[in-house]
């Protein structure tokens, strides 16, 4: 296994436990409090881990890293419309009083970009051979 790709797995593991954790921690949110934003946490936090889960098998063959790159770019959009719609729900002059959710909901988009770009990075690598 290359650099490239043991960085990548590295990365999908990351945002698998990540996942995880916000989505629990969203779950927690929903069950305690009447937030709009703690089912776009869960929704973020398990596209995350979903992303976690294919793209940890996908960089074990460097030869389909392709998929990864388009699955996470998909994941990456899915993820910047629900944390907007959730803005857009509670109001862009409340998001003071919302922070911890969109900060989990960034971070997981933040995660996800930087596994599309790694993934990309080989890609283009694979294609230049």
């Amino acid at each position: 296994m290359s650099s490239d790709s043991k960085r990548i797995k590295i990365c999908t593991l990351v945002s698998l436990i990540y996942g995880i954790v916000a989505a629990i921690m969203g779950a927690v949110f929903a069950a305690t409090t009447s937030d709009a934003t703690s089912w776009p946490v869960v929704g973020t936090g398990v596209l995350s881990a979903v992303v976690g889960v294919r793209g940890a098998l996908i960089a074990n063959v460097p030869s389909t890293i392709a998929k990864l790159v388009k699955l996470s770019v998909v994941v990456f959009v899915v993820q910047a419309v629900v944390a907007l719609l959730a803005l857009f729900q509670v109001g862009p002059q409340n998001v003071n009083d919302y922070v911890l959710p969109f900060s989990l909901m960034l971070i997981s988009m933040i995660v996800t970009l930087v596994i599309a770009i790694l993934s990309q990075q080989l890609n283009r690598k694979n294609l230049a051979k």
